[in-house]
Order: C-alpha cells, then structure tokens, then sequence
C-alpha cells in the first residue's frame, strides 16, 4: 500500500492512477520535444508508488528513471513524429513502454520477466489527441502509470506475454507505427551519452502545450513592449 496527493493510502496502481492524473491535469509537466510528450509524467507516479513498496533508495529510484528515460527516447527517435501525427497520445502509448521498464527495473526484475512486462505494457498502450483539452487528457496519463504498475507486478508473479509484442506482425510497431525497424536505435541501449544527456528534458515555462511557449514569449514581449510606448506618451 502507499500514498496518493489525496492523502490516502491505496495500492500502487490506484496511487500511480491518481498521482498520474495529478500530475498532467495542469499540463506544466516537462517534455521530451523529440517524444512529443511529456516524459516524467509518464514513469515518475508509477516509480513512486511501486518504490514505498520495496524500500528503494534514492539512486535505485534513479536508475529506474534512467532506463525508462532510454528507452522512450530510443523509440521516440524511430517512430514518435507519424506516430503522435496519427493521433496518439504519445506521452501514454509511448509512455508506457517506458514505464514499464522503469518499474521493472525499480523491481530488479529478470530479463525474462521485463520482456513480460513489455508485453504487457503492450496490451495496455492507449491514450488519444481527441480527449486534449478535456479531463480525459489527464486520465489517459494516470492510466499509463497504472498500466506500468501492473504489468512490472504481474510480470515479478510470472504472468506473461508475447516475447514479439513490440515487433511481432501483429505487434506495437506494425500497429501503433509504421513497422519501422528498431534495431539500430535500441542497439545503442546504455551506450554514452545516455539519452537523458544527449536528448534532455525542456521544462515549461507555462502551464499549456509546449507547442505554443514560442508564440506566448512573442506576445508578452509585444505587451510589455507597447506598455512601454503607452507610458513614453503619457
């Protein structure tokens, strides 16, 4: 059991869930711009609801981050641009993959078991641009927490999943993505720079799409700017 900003205490699914929610509802969240999505948002509700369970410390809680951190970004740089063009929610359908293997790393799963839990992930990937600017947005986000928990939980009990879940013929790649090859990019796995480093996160400078920062720069400059003519008139 642990703790959710509702300052009950839940199983770690449903705490992941609701932190998840929490934390997208106000969409001042950071961003992998290459990911067209929102990263932390996406593994750090899960990790800190599985983490209370198993006493992890500060730098296993890290590491996990880590390792989801790779392995969003490795797909974001095959298949993340005609995947969020599509329609998907990518910071959820992308996400999840991540998280995933965040909580199973965070839970020192074995190989076997986290190829598990990434097909599980798999069977859970959802989240649809129809639902932006709607409370749905941010439930799509909770639920990628809540998937993540599972499947990591379900995958440390032995249930399984298709070891081709990511690229099987009817797999995540040919449905969610063009069945691009992820070979290349996911050879590179743990080799410097790691993603964190070389990709990076943005962090916002207000609470809306990242998208639009630009053009909310613009027109506070031209605000300011026409105050300014406005007082030398006075």
């Amino acid at each position: 059991m642990c703790s959710s900003d509702l300052g009950e205490t839940l199983h770690p699914e449903a705490a992941a869930w609701v932190n998840g929610v929490a934390a997208h509802v106000l969409d001042y969240d950071d961003v992998m711009t290459m990911m067209r999505g929102h990263i932390s948002v996406a593994m750090v509700p899960a990790l800190m609801a599985l983490a209370q369970t198993c006493d992890a410390n500060g730098e296993r809680f890290a590491a996990a981050y880590i390792a989801g951190f790779e392995v969003m970004a490795k797909f974001s740089r095959v298949m993340a641009l005609p995947h969020y063009s599509k329609g998907w929610h990518s910071s959820t359908t992308l996400g999840v993959l991540g998280a995933a293997v965040a909580c199973g790393v965070l839970l020192d799963l074995s190989e076997a078991q986290l190829v598990n839990a990434l097909g599980l992930a798999v069977s859970q990937a959802a989240g649809s641009r129809v639902n932006f600017g709607s409370m749905a947005k941010s439930f799509q986000a909770g639920q990628c927490n809540a998937a993540a928990v599972r499947a990591a939980l379900l995958a440390q009990k032995s249930f399984t999943a298709n070891a081709n879940a990511l690229d099987g013929k009817y797999g995540y790649m040919a449905l969610y993505a063009a069945n691009e090859d992820l070979t290349p990019a996911l050879a590179t796995l743990g080799e410097a720079p790691l993603e964190v480093e070389r990709t990076g996160i943005d962090i916002k400078k207000y609470p809306c799409c990242y998208a639009i920062h630009r053009a909310l720069d613009a027109l506070f400059a031209l605000v300011q700017e026409h105050k300014q003519i406005g007082r030398a008139h006075v």
